[in-house]
């Protein structure tokens, strides 16, 4: 959950973002900041989840999964910037094989996670985006090797807690 409360932190810190929804099956986000919606997970998986957020607000979305504890305000503004010039947009993961971030301005959502999601991004018409002032927005984190880059980057005050708590585990 540390993970997820410094990727929530970081929208937070993002001054062009209105609104921040969380779809949780975890009653444990619904204690969440009062600038944050909590909407129940409707339980058909990843997709169907952002897509019903994604109902709830009117005018540009911005999907960004939970295990991202690298970014920042600044990284998630620089991707809205560069999203801009696009309907759809996304950010694929340090692996190149699935995607963080996606982005619909002036369109529906249409949010393909889970599995090889840069190709399928890709393939339904999204733009993705290269930069180098994107390599936070990479580094998702699914295993002991990806958290050990992600600490190289730079984690969230969240995750840097737990840090001492993972070492004892490895």
């Amino acid at each position: 959950m540390a993970f997820a409360l410094d990727t929530i932190a970081a929208c937070l810190q993002t001054p062009e973002v209105e609104t921040v929804i969380v779809v949780s099956r975890e009653r444990d986000f619904a204690d969440l900041p009062p600038e944050v919606r909590w909407v129940p997970d409707p339980g058909r998986g990843l997709n169907p989840a952002l897509t019903a957020a994604a109902a709830e607000v009117d005018g540009p979305v911005m999907a960004v999964v939970s295990d991202l504890p690298c970014i920042t305000g600044l990284d998630l503004s620089e991707v809205i910037s560069q999203a801009h010039d696009h309907s759809r947009a996304f950010v694929s993961d340090a692996a190149g094989i699935g995607s963080t971030i996606l982005c619909a301005i002036d369109t529906e959502l249409r949010p393909m996670f889970e599995g090889r999601s840069r190709a399928k991004h890709r393939k339904s018409g999204a733009t993705e985006l290269h930069s180098p002032r994107l390599h936070r927005c990479h580094r998702d984190v699914d295993n002991l090797v990806d958290l050990a880059d992600a600490v190289r980057i730079g984690v969230g005050s969240n995750t840097e807690v737990l840090l001492p708590t993972l070492a004892e585990v490895v």
